[in-house]
């Protein structure tokens, strides 16, 4: 448009000029008019990018904050178990204080006592040695299962008062029944070895014990032990097998853990749901057949 004006100035007469001056003076104003927004719109994209840096930052600061956060919380759920166990502790040890402030003058004794309560209809039946082993097998769990402490020996000695039950009250009493009951019978084998746990089980197995002998095994104990029959022929050679297989270990100097213990635990107490093995077994007073 200025480009046209000297051609103009020289050939238009006064309105075409007129014209283009107005034309000049509307150009002027929309150019004027659309400078702000021009300059705002700089202005944005100029704050735009130290804005987006600092959000970024936030985003990282906040980033490492949840992450503090996360170890600040599993360290505080790890200081909580630690003061539960204490505190469980503490409390098992008030509790046995307790007992002794109530009258009895050991720790022995305060365990003796659990137990009484734990096996009220089967501990006058339990001979001193079966007794005094599972007093020391008690006291020590409840002392140290929470520890560092060896569970061999506390394995051994709960096994120990089961051994000298069975062997006792089904062991000896099924041998001599057999002697009797069964003069042909071999003079020799697994039947008429019944002194260890081991031998016991295998009579009481068909697969182990052969047909001839587990008929024998299983005539005299349905014949001596008619309510007991079904433990004695199914359940306990199984309660053996288990014990054993944590007992054995324990007493020949390979590592056990405390949850092994558990299970010999169980099979005393009759933990799980089921009953003590003690109450299971013939009992202590039944007449004995024949000679030891």
């Amino acid at each position: 448009m200025l480009d046209e004006c000297p051609e103009l100035l020289v050939h238009s007469d006064g309105e075409e000029l007129r014209d283009a001056l107005r034309g000049l003076v509307q150009a002027a104003a929309d150019t004027a008019e659309g400078m702000p927004a021009m300059a705002r719109g700089a202005e944005e994209t100029i704050a735009l990018t130290p804005f987006s840096e600092m959000l970024r930052e936030e985003q990282a600061v906040t980033r490492l904050r949840l992450m503090e956060l996360k170890d600040e919380i599993r360290a505080g759920q790890e200081r909580l178990v630690d003061e539960v166990r204490v505190t469980r502790v503490g409390i098992q040890r008030d509790i046995a204080g307790m007992d002794i402030a109530a009258g009895a003058t050991t720790a022995i004794e305060t365990v003796e006592a659990r137990l009484r309560v734990r096996l009220p209809a089967v501990w006058p039946e339990l001979s001193a040695g079966s007794r005094r082993a599972l007093n020391t097998a008690e006291a020590t769990w409840l002392r140290h299962r929470d520890t560092d402490y060896d569970p061999a020996p506390v394995a051994v000695a709960y096994w120990r008062a089961v051994e000298a039950e069975v062997l006792e009250r089904v062991a000896r009493p099924l041998r001599n029944a057999i002697r009797r009951r069964n003069p042909q019978a071999p003079s020799s084998g697994i039947v008429l070895e019944l002194r260890d746990m081991g031998n016991l089980m295998h009579a009481l197995r068909k697969a182990q014990a052969g047909e001839a002998l587990y008929a024998i095994v299983q005539q005299v104990v349905s014949i001596e032990w008619p309510a007991h029959a079904t433990f004695l022929l199914t359940q306990l050679p199984d309660c053996i097998e288990r014990g054993s297989r944590i007992r054995n270990p324990a007493a020949h100097g390979r590592e056990v853990q405390w949850s092994q213990v558990s299970i010999l635990r169980e099979i005393v107490f009759g933990d799980g749901g089921e009953e003590s093995i003690f109450a299971d077994l013939p009992s202590a007073r039944t007449p004995r057949i024949g000679g030891a």
